[in-house]
Parts: structure tokens; C-alpha cells; sequence
């Protein structure tokens, strides 16, 4: 690795670490129910490392607790568009999608969740609420 890779990986390490701090703040606003604080903390981590889907996936919660169910939606895509297999954000996506009264997208996204992870009880309790 010549002089430049070497300063290229230091700063690609920074902003990796940059953006885990803005990720944790965002973590501890969106648990206070601080959901525009936690959104730009997000989506400051994200500028920093877009290809978090952990930080969609949590910013998306906030938007749904904000009740901003589209961009909720968004943001749970692109999560599970970088790890297919986050059972978490499927199950959240369902929850927007439920709440938008989009019951058989809903039940489609509870039940990728319960294949992804069968031991999901969230999952299973609102693939069942939407059912009826």
C-alpha cells in the first residue's frame, strides 16, 4: 500500500467511527423519544457511512414513531436492500405498512421476518393483528 492508500484508509476509519458516535447518540434520543434529534443523527451517521442499515433501519423507527409512515418505509427498504436478511427491518416495515392499513404488504413483511427469524415473537403477534 503506497502513501495515499494509507490516508485514504485512515480517514475512511474516521468517518467509520464518526459516524458509530452520531448512530449512538441517535440510539439514546430515539430511547427519549427524541425522534427529530435521533432523525438528524441518523442521517448525519449516514453521511458519514451510508451503507448502514442498522442507522435506516432506526431512523426509520423514529419516522414511524413520528408518524411519517412513507418515509419510515423508505428507509426500512434500503435497509433491507443492504442486509437482505434483517429480519428486524422487515418486521418494522410491516408495522408501517399495517398502520397504513396495507394489511397484505404487512402480512407479506411479518412473515419474511419469521423466516428470517423464527424465534421473532413480535413478528408472529402482528402477523396475526393483521390478519383480522
Amino acid at each position: 500500500m503506497g502513501v495515499h492508500g494509507k490516508f485514504k484508509t485512515k480517514k475512511l476509519c474516521e468517518e467509520i467511527f464518526i459516524a458509530a458516535v452520531y448512530f449512538t447518540i441517535g440510539n439514546f434520543q430515539l430511547r427519549n423519544r427524541k425522534y427529530d434529534q435521533a432523525i438528524a443523527n441518523y442521517t448525519k451517521a449516514l453521511e458519514f457511512d451510508p451503507e448502514l442499515a442498522e442507522v435506516y433501519n432506526n431512523r426509520g423507527i423514529a419516522y414511524n414513531y413520528k408518524g411519517e409512515y412513507d418515509k419510515a418505509i423508505a428507509d426500512f427498504t434500503k435497509a433491507i436492500e443492504l442486509i437482505p436478511e434483517l429480519a428486524e427491518a422487515y418486521c418494522n416495515r410491516g408495522v408501517a405498512y399495517d398502520i397504513k392499513g396495507e394489511f397484505d404488504q404487512a402480512i407479506l413483511d411479518y412473515t419474511k421476518a419469521i423466516e428470517l427469524d423464527p424465534k421473532d415473537a413480535k413478528a408472529y403477534n402482528n402477523r396475526g393483528i393483521a390478519y383480522n
